[in-house]
């Protein structure tokens, strides 16, 4: 083998290994280091968040002391991750803690949309929030996944009205309604969380999103 082609494999080698550095440290940065969630999400107030126009899926008591009204996009890797920690406050605090889904399908994910507005139909059907699941655990496959096959197989009972449903522009001005929603707070990445009225944006750890659920509960004083 000539010099030159030993140094390009060598060169190349040396560059993936950076590569591959770079993207831990960036995966260590967003999901495991315990000072990004104090130090880099600014937080916002909310005025008048109790009026809010929310139409998304509730999760929870609507006279829960802590009210957590959450933005998602079904393709955003971020969404997904931080699923889990909606998940373990909903099941720590389930008589104290709402969440209330809103969409937020962004237009640069061009399969989002279209979830979006399959979860809504389960949802007329009271299967939401295993549709929703479904749709996270099968992120990589959206756009290629049938929507109303998905539906049978989680158990949805009238696939022909789920798929009559995905055609109704009724159904598709539930999920503008987040959209508008969304434009109207300013709220421009996802996800992106208001609880009782603190505006975050950004994946959340399940230490971080419970120490905000421990602070909102003190203030309602629960």
């Amino acid at each position: 083998m000539k010099t030159k082609e030993i140094f390009s494999y060598v060169f190349s080698a040396l560059m993936l290994v950076c590569m591959l550095f770079v993207v831990a440290i960036m995966v260590r940065w967003e999901f495991f280091s315990p000072s990004r969630d104090k130090q880099q999400r600014p937080t916002r107030q909310v005025q008048h968040w109790r009026q809010l126009p929310l139409q998304g899926q509730r999760s929870g008591p609507k006279d829960a002391p802590v009210q957590i009204v959450g933005f998602f996009d079904y393709q955003c890797p971020f969404c997904k991750a931080t699923q889990p920690a909606v998940k373990a406050v909903r099941q720590k605090y389930p008589k104290k803690v709402a969440v209330i889904h809103e969409d937020f399908p962004l237009q640069m994910h061009l399969n989002a949309y279209g979830a979006a507005i399959a979860a809504e139909c389960a949802r007329r059907q009271h299967d939401f929030m295993a549709y929703h699941d479904s749709l996270f655990a099968n992120q990589n496959r959206l756009g290629k996944l049938s929507y109303t096959k998905l539906a049978g197989r989680i158990g949805v009972p009238d696939t022909a009205a789920f798929h009559t449903c995905v055609a109704s522009k009724k159904t598709a001005g539930i999920v503008k309604s987040g959209q508008a929603l969304a434009d109207t707070l300013n709220i421009h990445g996802i996800p992106t969380f208001i609880i009782n009225g603190t505006l975050i944006s950004g994946t959340l750890s399940r230490q971080r999103l419970n120490g905000l659920v421990q602070d909102a509960l003190a203030k309602a004083g629960k």
